[in-house]
């Protein structure tokens, strides 16, 4: 254990998430160590059973830990966990660990641990940033796998109900998801960037991150108090005094009752104020504000965002969540795309004018197995508050 900061500032690293808070850290240590044993002929089936029984228990977690993503945060969160299922039913990826646990007569756990880290090393010396960051996806299999080998539990276990900040060198998607069952508060992680579907998913949990700290994970300990402040630089304060601490969360409260304006001009007259909304991951913004209409909703943004045309099922999810936000109106736009904003799994001509175009309305009348589904998601979220149903870019009555 290291000597305890006191008050100390860091202002280095990069925002994933912008916000604040102010919570005990939890350090979490996460590399499983592996103890390389030689195996006999005879051992050879079981070691192999037990590898086929680890990939049967991941997939199952991964399974699990997809549809919490969805039912949670949507399509486009769950669609992180994909790729981890595409990694184990790669063609090559079981074959490869059969065949380093009969050659080199090892036992499952080195012959796992061993071609994880080959993995990872490639994928960390790649030069683009983002391939580069999809090295933890690589950890999060393999650590998965160990746990299920190793009979471990999960790393969230140890976690009690009291507010947090993890503190870690990385942590993968599926273990920030379990963090975030608990009181999770904020992120601070030594690796990481932006782009990284850990600092999506922070961003969709509505908490501050910062990543790329180095060995900050080295420097505080479990139980250490922490000020995280990302709203316009990265800021952490480990140890605050108590003075800080009230400076910090008045100036948050202060900010908070600066953001809510009123609705009544200097001359008595009051105004409906909306915001025109893209993500659900905006209502936050949207109470502190204290705006009471959504004057617009973008509904292209919620297919631009999924992997393939979004079901009925999760467009009732989006739309209800808005209309449940807001106490007043909810103007819900239907599907406006065209040859300047096209879809990858829907995709349009070029046109000289896509403005006046192939879009918007005309698109969709085109396409009632797309227009359908989202009318339906749409009238069904309206039974929870004030919706109105926008169509864009009409010319002509017929197109109604």
């Amino acid at each position: 254990m290291t000597n305890r900061l006191q008050n100390q500032c860091f202002e280095k690293g990069i925002i994933g998430s912008a916000g604040t808070c102010v919570a005990h850290c939890y350090v979490f240590k996460k590399r499983i160590e592996v103890e390389r044993r030689s195996i006999t002929e005879e051992q050879i089936p079981e070691e192999i059973q037990r590898l086929d029984f680890a990939i049967k228990k991941t997939a199952d977690d991964i399974q699990n830990f997809r549809k919490r993503a969805e039912e949670r945060h949507g399509e486009k969160y769950a669609a992180i966990f994909d790729s981890h299922l595409l990694m184990l039913e790669d063609p090559h990826f079981r074959p490869k660990l059969v065949s380093r646990i009969e050659k080199d007569r090892i036992n499952v756990e080195s012959a796992v641990r061993e071609r994880i880290d080959e993995i990872h090393k490639g994928f960390a010396a790649i030069t683009d940033p983002y391939l580069r960051e999809r090295a933890i996806d690589i950890k999060d299999v393999g650590d998965r796998l160990l746990r299920h080998l190793l009979g471990l539990d999960e790393p969230a276990d140890k976690i009690d109900g009291k507010p947090y900040v993890l503190v870690a060198q990385e942590v993968t998607p599926s273990e920030l998801l379990d963090f975030a069952r608990g009181e999770l508060r904020g992120i601070c992680l030594d690796t990481g960037g932006a782009t990284s579907h850990v600092a999506i998913l922070a961003d969709a949990l509505g908490i501050p991150s910062v990543f790329g700290l180095n060995d900050f994970s080295e420097k505080v300990n479990t139980d250490d108090v922490l000020i995280i402040d990302t709203r316009k630089s990265p800021k952490i304060i480990v140890n605050p005094k108590s003075e800080v601490i009230s400076a910090f969360e008045e100036s948050i409260e202060k900010d908070n009752n600066n953001l809510k304006k009123s609705e009544i001009t200097a001359d008595g007259i009051e105004l409906h104020i909306g915001a025109n909304v893209a993500r659900v991951e905006e209502i936050p913004v949207l109470q502190k504000l204290g705006v009471k209409h959504i004057g617009l909703f973008r509904s292209e943004f919620v297919f631009m965002e999924s992997l393939d045309s979004p079901s009925e099922k999760y467009q009732t999810e989006v739309y209800s969540e808005l209309v449940k936000a807001v106490s007043g109106t909810v103007v819900l736009r239907t599907l406006d795309i065209g040859s300047d904003k096209p879809l990858k799994y829907l995709p349009l001509n070029d046109e000289n004018n896509p403005a006046m175009g192939f879009r918007s309305i005309r698109f969709s009348l085109s396409r009632p197995d797309v227009l359908e589904p989202q009318l339906r998601a749409m009238i069904k979220a309206a039974q929870y508050g004030n919706c109105r149903i926008l169509f864009p870019m009409v010319s002509i009555p017929n197109e109604l």
